[in-house]
């Protein structure tokens, strides 16, 4: 692959779209999977609105992890630049 150049400004907004993502899926994603686990999440009045609640959390964890490891792989690129 060839060396790419990343603007100070790209990684920025990465950093913040990818850190906003984290925040808002991961605590969604995180009671999803105690709730797989303890099979404590609620049950509504439709018989498949558990599996479809569980599958949305577990969803949004998914989500939030990959936002979280792509805030991550910013912040390395970040630190990995030269100085001016």
């Amino acid at each position: 692959m060839t060396e790419q150049k990343i603007s100070k400004v790209r990684l920025i907004l990465n950093g913040i779209g990818c850190f906003g993502i984290a925040m808002f899926c991961l605590p969604i994603g995180i009671s999803g999977v105690i709730g797989l686990v303890f099979n404590s999440t609620p049950m509504g009045s439709d018989p498949d609105g558990k599996d479809k609640v569980l599958a949305l959390l577990i969803f949004c964890g998914f989500v939030g992890a990959i936002a979280l490891i792509s805030f991550i792989r910013t912040v390395k690129i970040w630190r990995g630049l030269p100085e001016k």
